[in-house]
């Protein structure tokens, strides 16, 4: 992978489950080439999980399929090689990816949908963009694009909120606030 290139990252288990909203992300692809074809050659799409080359032809970018994952260090390595990681889904808790990207500095542009914001500062280590909205999805991908002047900011704030907020420490302590709540 080259530096100098833009990169987004997408991963699901299953690219055609259509509540992770892949074809969300190819929309607001497209309507991005569309407003501004000369990103053309500086972006470039990574994605990982299950999918078919029909999905990944609409990509309007050149675009890395890395399948399915066998070892924990294969993923880290995706995420670290991401500019951002993109989380469209329709409906979701909490998910592992949104949770594994901001654990490994990278920062997330999801739809504002379950418990996303729990995860997602807006603006502060990712960009929470209207439910089911091609145009603020793609807005998201814009922001991040057009404000790389702090981006090892971000990058310390992604990890930063994962660290005090959903480490193994952190959620067994309130796991045990919480039983012991409701004992006494």
């Amino acid at each position: 992978l080259a530096d100098e290139k833009f990169y987004i990252l997408f991963g699901a288990m299953n690219t055609k489950d259509e509540r992770k909203g892949f074809k969300f992300l190819i929309e607001s692809l497209k309507s991005l080439t569309a407003e501004t074809d000369s990103l053309k050659n500086s972006i470039e799409v990574l994605i990982f999980g299950k999918t078919d080359n029909k999905n990944l032809s609409e990509i309007p970018f050149k675009c890395h399929y890395f399948g399915q994952f066998k070892r924990v260090e294969q993923i880290v390595d995706c995420y670290n090689s991401a500019n951002i990681f993109i989380a469209p889904s329709l409906q979701d808790n909490l998910p592992n990816t949104v949770l594994e990207s901001l654990s490994c500095g990278t920062p997330v542009v999801s739809f504002n949908v379950g418990g996303m914001s729990d995860m997602i500062e807006h603006l502060k280590n990712g960009y929470l963009a209207e439910a089911n909205s091609v145009t603020d999805l793609k807005n998201g991908i814009k922001w991040f694009l057009e404000n790389r002047v702090n981006p090892d900011q971000l990058k310390f704030n992604s990890r930063e909120k994962v660290v005090k907020n959903f480490s193994q420490e952190v959620v067994a302590k309130k796991y045990k606030e919480l039983y012991t709540s409701l004992i006494y």
